[in-house]
């Protein structure tokens, strides 16, 4: 009989006999859980994900203290005031005294002058102005001179008077000027007068009107009591005509 057996698979006589494994049994229940290993390294940082929705947005906040104000910056740059105007056509004179037209403007910066049946300067700032005009007559006269004169009118009032004396046969031309400290709003005209009949020539050469605000301190620090004496129309008569 062989010696090969279910414990000896062996085809000779084994030194000790060799057993057969059986089938495997059913799985066991499992262990207790071990130790924690050592935590390894911390991996590499991974993509970005999408963003999520925004949110709304959340109730306006509480207004805060208001801070120091900053000081007053520099006063910024005053309007240039500068017109001229001419006459554009002839105009009698004679012993009354009437306004003359100026019914042309050459030039007029800050839009202070009215042309035609007025011919009024109205300054719109403060300040000291140059006022001049010129008027040019001939006279219908036989007399060998005449007188006429040029007046400055403020707030209807005349205030600066310039005649001149001349041959009958020339014409005569007056220029009136004055340095004024006015106010904004007041009213400048030119009037003129003549001793004779005459016409008032439309030459814008020896016909004008023109005024000029000089750089000037603000307001009141300009007027003095003495400021705006007029002349009075119940001379006038006797001291620019001598009648």
């Amino acid at each position: 009989m062989s010696s090969k057996n279910r414990f000896n698979p062996c085809d000779i006589s084994c030194a000790f006999p060799v057993p057969i494994p059986g089938t495997q049994g059913p799985t066991g229940p499992t262990g207790e859980q071990g130790v924690p290993g050592t935590q390894g390294p911390t991996g590499p940082t991974g993509e970005q994900g999408v963003p999520g929705t925004q949110g709304p947005t959340g109730s306006t906040g509480e207004q805060g203290v208001p801070g120091i104000q900053g000081s007053t910056g520099p006063t910024g740059p005053v309007p240039q005031s500068a017109f001229r105007a001419v006459n554009g056509s002839s105009q009698p004179i004679g012993t009354t005294i009437n306004l003359v037209r100026f019914d042309t403007e050459e030039f007029d910066l800050n839009n202070e002058y009215i042309p035609g049946n007025v011919s009024v300067f109205i300054p719109k700032q403060d300040g000291v102005y140059l006022i001049e005009a010129s008027i040019g007559v001939t006279a219908e006269t036989a007399e060998p001179t005449f007188t006429i004169a040029a007046l400055i009118s403020l707030n209807s009032s005349f205030i600066q008077v310039k005649n001149n004396l001349i041959n009958s046969n020339a014409i005569n031309i007056v220029t009136v000027s004055s340095i004024l400290q006015l106010q904004a709003g007041d009213t400048v005209q030119i009037f003129g007068v003549s001793g004779e009949i005459g016409t008032i020539s439309e030459d814008i050469s020896v016909t004008n009107f023109a005024a000029a605000r000089f750089p000037s301190p603000d307001g009141s620090s300009l007027f003095s009591p003495f400021f705006r004496k007029p002349i009075l129309i119940s001379d006038l008569s006797q001291k620019i005509l001598g009648i």
